[in-house]
């Protein structure tokens, strides 16, 4: 999310189920918004169970948007 200017709003929302959460945050941006070649990313993506890159183009006047939506299972492990 580098690629967004600082004075905009990150916008994130949580789900929390009981098998996982999910957190969804989106922001305006300028430019490419994910690297998938960083080190940041290589970290969210071990990290996290499932990782998806969410946008829109800024069709129709609307400015781009970006976003990721991260989810972290609860695996319960039988004693």
């Amino acid at each position: 999310m580098s690629a967004a200017s600082p004075d905009v709003i990150l916008v994130c929302r949580f789900a929390v189920e009981p098998d996982r959460i999910t957190v969804t945050a989106t922001i305006a941006v300028a430019g490419q918004a994910v690297c998938r070649d960083s080190f940041g990313w290589r970290i969210l993506t071990t990290l996290a169970d499932e990782v998806e890159v969410l946008g829109s183009d800024g069709s129709e006047g609307a400015s781009s948007t970006m976003g990721l939506r991260l989810r972290k299972l609860h695996r319960v492990v039988p004693e």
